[in-house]
């Protein structure tokens, strides 16, 4: 069995984490594996190009904060592989284990471990169609430095659904529905449920407001005005101008996580949220 360890680092307490996975996980008799930006760390394990060492993995474990988590999930849905976060920044929503719960790791040797698939999305732009960027949580249209709202046309598959004035608009899957979009008044949509939620970020409008739509259909924005940007998991920032179009829709990738421990969606959402008020 071959484990492929990514911890952030940025993250003093990732690496120091690291070392102690390393050493429980060795003890089980899993191999592990590293990107070989690691080599000068004092890590004990086998490093080698990224691609590599994860195509000749059967799983994948990032060691960080929801960011990295995310980040690495959708490198490792293109090879199938599932992810097992452990907790090493602040909310730590997306991670399976915190830094106490290190023992649960030989669970990973008897099979005592769930599998929770996370749909992800597609977004297409007229400069690059033919290579989609991949979303995990969000994909954000929103203004650019100037105070003027934007304007927005919404249409599923190629039906006119609304014309938007605001300050942006949120597409985000049902695991991004806890991200920006819940602070952006969005519902909260359990994962389970493939779907595509679109939530407007201050709008002029009192009638604009999250719509839900079926995991089958292709969203397109089209912009009416200057200075917008569109971001991506907010690592891009592309501007766009006037008449830009980006077509939305499911990935034909699933992001895979491991769960050795973990409760049912509410609670999680009541143990990592509304205790934090």
């Amino acid at each position: 069995m071959r484990a492929m360890l990514c911890p952030n680092p940025k993250r003093p307490e990732a690496m120091d984490t690291a070392r102690e996975v390393i050493a429980v996980l060795t003890k089980l008799g899993i191999a592990v594996h590293m990107d070989k930006i690691y080599a000068g760390t004092g890590l004990s394990c086998r490093f080698g190009e990224f691609y590599t060492e994860l195509a000749a993995c059967d799983f994948l474990l990032v060691i960080g904060g929801d960011g990295t988590i995310m980040h690495y999930a959708k490198h490792a849905s293109v090879y199938q592989k599932p992810v097992l976060g452990i907790n090493a920044g602040r909310l730590g929503y997306m991670a399976a284990l915190e830094r106490s719960e290190l023992h649960l790791l030989e669970n990973l040797k008897s099979g005592a471990y769930s599998l929770d698939r996370r749909m992800m999305l597609a977004v297409f732009d007229q400069e690059d169609a033919a290579s989609p960027k991949i979303a995990f949580n969000d994909v954000v249209v929103s203004k650019g430095m100037s105070s003027h709202t934007i304007d927005l046309m919404l249409l599923c598959d190629e039906h006119l659904v609304q014309k938007i004035r605001a300050d942006g608009l949120i597409l985000s899957t049902p695991t991004g529905s806890t991200a920006y979009s819940l602070s952006a008044g969005g519902p909260i949509v359990d994962p389970a449920v493939d779907s595509i939620l679109v939530t407007p970020i201050c709008s002029h409008s009192l009638f604009s407001r999250p719509l839900l739509f079926a995991p089958d259909k292709q969203l397109k924005i089209i912009v009416r005005g200057e200075d917008a940007h569109v971001s991506v998991d907010g690592e891009q920032n592309i501007p766009l101008q006037s008449g830009s179009q980006l077509l939305i829709q499911k990935s034909t990738h699933y992001a895979e996580f491991i769960s050795l421990s973990q409760p049912p969606f509410y609670e999680m959402i009541h143990r990592k949220f509304l205790t934090q008020s």
